[in-house]
């Protein structure tokens, strides 16, 4: 109870010397206006299980005036942690059916992980496949009994979902509750409520939050003009109650006027609610509030009070059958002979949970002054039913009745078994009995695993690795139980009245891989003879099912199963293996391997060796590379038992044609009795191909594996980035070519190439493994250059540079290359003389006569002769 509306209690007589009453008056109190409202309840362990049931108890009492359907107001329930969805928005359409859900949900004895459980919400509850409405309210009761294990993320969270519209109030009980933390998680502060002890949840508070709920549903559907009033209400029935005169002078009660305590909205302060223990006097209050939401307070004192001034309530009988869903009225009969009845209520009790029914509540008829008879429409769940009213004096309260519905909510019951643990892989059958005398509308399990504790996964029919769960035969069967099916299961059965759940199950997976063991780690046996490697499977839990070896050579792994490759053994009865008649093939790392559902059991590594025989030739790989010009050894190693007499090796090129290499080849090393690798000492082209090793002794000639020799290599690949220059008459200039040789270029040249037919080499004297420069000084004419490389397998050439020198000698050209005259005539023969960048110092020409045969040159002065000069060339 609100600390401004207390008695003192030195008034306290046999009955009560102060009586307190609220009366809740809020705009719309059945809460008409479409509202979504989402449960957000705390299962941890903190809050134990009997307060659990104190907090479902104040949700019943909370919700008890909300008209609910898909057209009212819907209201969903979830708890944490772990998160789970105990009915949606649109599973119940009545109000009865609602708190049925609640008295049914269990308790989980999780953490208090509030900001997973905020994204939960809005993930799994604001939504339109839970019903979720685009056009109502949105309100999110949080309630809580510690702070969250994650303060910044539950803030977080929270402002996501107001972000969204979503309106947030947020109540926590006892000492453990952080208030910044309820601060942030509402959407202001009206909407916290902070109460000391699970004891303080009363129904006085439950009044007071219902009224609340309904105003947080306003908060986005109106806007409400705050404003500061003080206000008082007379005595509910009249101004003054007078009792009549019994052995003292009549006494005429005083009434007291308790000024009005309002609903907090956004601008008042945080509410406190602390138990009814809780003692302040009462005072006058003045705060601000919404016009349409007001709380009148009366108290009436009296100095004593006799029992026989209670009203007198009685219940013709106290025990009744019925049918599920048909109406009944229990009778009651009130009377109070001196007062006059100011209140008639019923109180219903149920799985420890008493629920205040009145005339408003939903369901139900009478309930009033007139007619205390309480009619229950449609009757559901067993429960116990009490008549009570109240005058001035006090309350009166009939005996119990007890009332017996037929039908109703289904009956779940499963079978606990004695030991929980069942083997890895091995069936079971999680038994689960189902009664309703009304249709069953669906069958589900819960699995709360080991692993995640906080999130239950919902086990439906047909889902993988199960069998059952329908309504025929609801028992789950786990077909093959795996370690993570460690857990606790429960059994759920819904019909039109609601949903019920048994109790838990506890499931512990047990079992492991076989447990394997070998009899040596190291074993001998003769070329030719019979061995066995012993192996025992200690402990197989679930049973093995399989046995087999794994051969472990240089060539790899191999799988030895029942009866291959001349063994025997190696079953479930006998797993030891059996070789017949050892081979060069059979040396080699044995493990023996046993299979269960669970897994592959493995023994230790034994090794066996095979002594006598033939040869064992092997090699250390079957692929060589080598680069042309390089040497390569070709490894191979010989096992003789007696020893081996004679090594050597095949080489083929295209594995068809092949020739013989013994410790004589030329250009080879190797291939004797001590060292029976091959050594090329250079390798070619014709190098390339398949090799393969030979061994003999006594008994025969071992041959190993066929290797691949692949020689690469080729001609220098030579690169001229640049392939026109161009330089002034007398300047340096310097070529450039990149080498990319394998293998390795042992020799850079430069060829000039005068003409077709006649180059010049010039040697380099600048190259690297990269490339190769050419520098010449004052150059004088153009022409053509390109750069060599030389490696083992030849030579490389870049491409053609072009080399332009700009000057130099003079450009002549004749303009005509026939002139026709007769004698004594003068002619002139046109010459064009041109010098980009030098000055023409002298001309001349050249007369050839044909019948002398003989070439004249001609300058400029002589006799006959004009032209012929720098300024003018031609010959006149």
């Amino acid at each position: 109870m609100d600390k401004k509306m207390h008695v003192s209690t030195r008034k306290l007589s046999l009955v009560m010397s102060a009586f307190v009453f609220v009366v809740v008056k809020v705009s719309g109190q059945n809460c008409q206006e479409k509202v979504d409202i989402v449960f957000l309840l705390d299962s941890s362990g903190s809050v134990g299980e009997d307060n659990f049931n104190k907090m479902k108890q104040f949700l019943v009492r909370s919700i008890s005036g909300f008209t609910i359907g898909p057209h009212s107001t819907q209201i969903g329930l979830v708890t944490f942690s772990p998160e789970t969805t105990q009915f949606k928005l649109n599973t119940f359409t009545s109000s009865t059916a609602v708190q049925n859900g609640i008295k049914n949900t269990p308790y989980d004895n999780g953490g208090t992980d509030t900001h997973q459980a905020l994204r939960y919400v809005g993930s799994n509850s604001f939504s339109t496949s839970a019903g979720d409405r685009v056009n109502s309210p949105d309100l999110l009761v949080v309630i809580t009994d510690g702070q969250s294990s994650d303060s910044l993320q539950t803030k977080k969270e929270a402002d996501n979902l107001k972000q969204r519209g979503i309106i947030i109030m947020a109540i926590g009980i006892g000492s453990g509750v952080k208030m910044t933390e309820l601060l942030n998680i509402a959407s202001n502060s009206s909407l916290v409520i902070e109460v000391n002890n699970f004891n303080a949840l009363s129904s006085t508070l439950a009044n007071k939050i219902h009224a609340m709920y309904c105003q947080a549903g306003e908060i986005t559907t109106s806007t409400t003009t705050a404003t500061t009033t003080t206000t008082t209400i007379p005595p509910t029935t009249t101004p003054s109650t007078t009792i009549p005169p019994t052995t003292t002078p009549s006494t005429t009660i005083p009434t007291t006027t308790i000024p009005t305590t309002t609903i907090p909205t956004t601008t008042t302060p945080l509410t406190t609610f602390t138990s009814p223990s809780s003692t302040t006097s009462p005072s006058q209050t003045t705060s601000t509030t919404p016009s349409t939401s007001t709380k009148h307070v009366s108290t009436t004192s009296f100095t004593t009070a006799n029992l026989q001034d209670l009203p007198k309530v009685n219940i013709p009988f106290q025990k009744h059958t019925t049918s599920y869903g048909q109406a009944i009225t229990i009778v009651c009969k009130v009377v109070s002979p001196r007062y006059p009845i100011l209140e008639v209520f019923w109180e219903e009790f149920d799985n420890g949970i008493t629920t205040r029914i009145d005339d408003k509540t939903s369901g139900i008829e009478g309930v009033t002054i007139p007619n205390p008879s309480l009619t229950i429409k449609k009757p559901m769940v067993n429960s116990t039913y009490t008549c009570k009213a109240r005058n001035a004096m006090g309350n009166g309260s009939s005996a119990e009745f007890h009332l017996i519905v037929k039908g109703g909510l289904p009956t779940v019951t499963v079978q606990i078994p004695r030991n929980s643990t069942i083997i890895y892989g091995s069936p079971v059958v999680l038994n689960c009995t189902v009664y309703s005398s009304l249709k069953i509308t669906a069958i589900y399990w819960k699995a709360f695993y080991d692993y995640d504790r906080e999130n239950a996964k919902i086990i439906h029919e047909g889902e993988f690795n199960t069998a059952g769960i329908t309504k025929a035969n609801p028992s789950l069967t786990l077909t093959s139980p795996k370690f993570h099916d460690t857990g606790e299961y429960l059994c759920y059965a819904r019909n039109e009245a609601g949903q019920t759940l048994s109790r838990r199950i506890p499931i512990k997976v047990d079992g492991g891989i076989p447990e394997v063991h070998i009899g040596s780690t190291r074993y001998t046996a003769k070329y030719g003879h019979k061995v066995t490697l012993n192996c025992t499977v200690v402990k197989a839990t679930p049973p093995h099912f399989e046995v087999y070896w794994i051969l472990e050579t240089y060539k790899g792994k191999t799988i030895i199963r029942q009866g291959e490759f001349g063994t025997s053994g190696s079953t479930i009865n006998n797993p030891s293996l059996t070789i017949n008649s050892t081979t060069t093939t059979d040396p080699g790392k044995y493990t023996c391997v046993a299979v269960n559902a669970v897994g592959n059991g493995s023994s230790q590594v034994t090794v066996l060796q095979v002594t006598g025989g033939v040869p064992h030739v092997t090699v250390n790989s079957t692929n060589y590379i080598s680069i042309f010009g390089n040497p390569v050894t070709l490894n191979c190693s010989v096992q003789s038992d007696p020893p081996h007499t004679n090594v050597y090796w095949k080489h083929s090129i295209d594995g068809k044609n092949t020739s013989n290499l013994n410790q004589k080849a030329t250009g080879t090393e190797g291939i004797t009795l001590q060292n029976p690798s091959l050594t090329i000492g250079k390798t070619n082209f014709a190098h390339s191909g398949y090799y393969t090793c030979f061994a003999s002794n006594e008994i025969g000639e071992g041959i190993s594996e066929s290797i691949y020799l692949n020689v690469t290599g080729d001609y220098p690949n030579v690169i001229t980035p640049t392939l026109k220059y161009t330089v002034d008459y007398s300047n340096d200039v310097t070529f450039y070519c990149k080498i990319n040789a394998t293998p390795q270029h042992y020799e850079v040249y430069w060829l000039q190439h005068i003409h077709s037919n006649f180059t010049r080499k010039i040697s380099s004297k600048t190259w690297t493994s990269s490339g190769s420069t050419l520098k010449i000084k004052e150059i004088r004419s153009s022409a053509n250059y390109s750069c060599v490389a030389v490696n083992a397998v030849g030579q490389g050439q870049s491409s053609i540079i072009t080399l332009t020198v700009l000057g130099g000698v003079p450009k002549v050209k004749r303009q005509k290359l026939k002139y026709k005259t007769g004698k004594g005539y003068s002619v002139t023969i046109n010459c064009i003389v041109k010098s980009e960048h030098l000055k023409i110092l002298d001309v001349s020409w050249l007369v050839y006569n044909p019948r002398t045969k003989k070439t004249n040159e001609i300058h400029n002065g002589e006799v006959g002769i004009d032209g012929v000069s720098p300024e003018n060339p031609s010959h006149l």
